[in-house]
């Protein structure tokens, strides 16, 4: 069985994941090294895997690390997106010869992507930056440097930390749930000025054990279909293609694990909550510019949720990558909608 030495760049939930389903993988032995920030704590219950502390703006530690390394996977969040690009640099020059880009989110080089990221004032650095990292991968490949591939996965669609984070405006709590979908065509936004109407259907039981109000928003049409992963999909994917490097070498693979419309959505958050859901409206247009001002008030957070949530379930197809329900198909499991929202309830509730 062939044996490789990994750097996973990251200590999160996504991390935990990957570790899991590398180490149980039947096709190859993995050397596993999890790289985290200094001062930062990392707890897996393997004694398989090695953990270094390192600082991410000290170029020569990094190509040190990375030293015989197969493969170099970073799993930073959207604080890390700035140092993604030294850890290419890093890589290339420590001899790393394959690197998954840290693309887990909806498609940045996608046409909608780009649109609103050349319309913004202030643009979204976590794009602009994915954007650059995404050609430099692909100009490095073509020359030869390293070979390299992108999981580009649409949504997160899990548990409470990845359900409020992608689909929830002002989600301080789940008494009150409304939940948002685009009602127009996806030409509306980005080829015009026009305001894209969001459809939003909210209750106000769901759950006395749960507090306060939330929005969860996803942002597509009944013809429109928005497709979504778990984390743990997410790791089985990434398992998947350092397995299989020949499918993903070079390229940009689009996965999902399920896919729906705002009407499966609401069916299955009412069958789960025994709940009535109610419409209201919102405008795309205007999550667009509170993202912006967010961003210039130097609000990460809200203006990175705001963006993600506008073109990510915008309709534009930027996050509907149905044609890909298939990777993996017979190597990796994937949980139905039901199950997803059944989860995520249960853990809020």
């Amino acid at each position: 069985m062939t044996s490789y030495k990994v750097a996973i760049i990251g200590s999160n939930g996504l991390s935990g994941n990957l570790i899991d389903e590398l180490l149980s993988s039947k096709s190859a032995n993995f050397d596993i090294t999890v790289l985290s920030r200094i001062g930062s704590t990392f707890n897996h219950s393997s004694s398989k895997i090695q953990r270094q502390n390192v600082d991410y703006e000290d170029y020569e530690s990094l190509v040190k690390v990375l030293k015989g390394h197969d493969y170099m996977i970073s799993l930073l969040g959207v604080a890390g997106v700035d140092i993604d690009l030294k850890l290419i640099d890093a890589a290339i020059a420590a001899g790393v010869k394959r690197i998954f880009g840290n693309e887990y989110t909806l498609d940045c080089v996608h046409p909608a992507t780009r649109a609103v990221v050349a319309k913004a004032t202030d643009p979204p650095i976590f794009l602009a930056n994915r954007i650059a990292q995404a050609e430099r991968l692909e100009r490095e490949g073509r020359n030869g440097a390293v070979e390299w591939t992108t999981i580009v996965t649409s949504g997160f669609l899990e548990q409470v930390n990845s359900l409020l984070y992608t689909h929830f405006v002002d989600a301080t709590d789940l008494r009150t749930l409304k939940v948002c979908c685009a009602d127009r065509s996806s030409e509306a936004l980005f080829a015009n000025d026009a305001n894209k109407e969001i459809a939003s259907v909210s209750t106000p039981g769901f759950s006395e054990s749960l507090s306060k109000t939330a929005k969860l928003c996803y942002m597509t049409t009944e013809k429109q279909p928005a497709t979504g992963c778990t984390t743990k999909f997410i790791a089985a994917a990434i398992a998947y293609g350092a397995t299989h490097w020949d499918e993903v070498k070079n390229r940009r693979v689009h996965v999902a694990e399920v896919s729906y419309t705002g009407r499966d959505l609401v069916s299955s958050l009412e069958q789960k909550t025994g709940e009535k859901f109610m419409v209201e409206y919102q405008s795309t247009a205007d999550l667009l510019k509170e993202g912006e001002e967010a961003f210039q008030k130097g609000d990460i957070m809200t203006g990175t949720r705001n963006f993600l949530i506008s073109v990510n379930f915008g309709g534009s197809g930027a996050a509907c990558f149905s044609q890909s329900l298939g990777y993996g198909k017979e190597s990796i499991s994937r949980k139905s909608l039901e199950q997803i929202v059944a989860e995520a309830v249960e853990y809020v509730g």
